[in-house]
């Protein structure tokens, strides 16, 4: 298991339940499908439900 510094981002939570991680960060922390990563969540920030409505969070057909 390869220790790094703290990184900091803030992801959304999908419907079904993941996170993405950005690609320049999986890249900076050679970060490859499969691998396990250690998730320490030490806030959660709601999003209002009219925020939830707007047109960038419409699916894609």
């Amino acid at each position: 298991m390869a220790k790094v510094d703290n990184v900091e981002i803030v992801g959304r939570v999908s419907a079904n339940g993941r996170v993405v991680i950005p690609k320049d960060i999986r890249d900076l922390l050679n970060i490859e499908d499969g691998d396990f990563v250690r998730l320490v969540i030490t806030e959660v920030i709601k999003v209002p439900k009219s925020a939830k409505t707007g047109s960038n969070n419409k699916k894609k057909r």
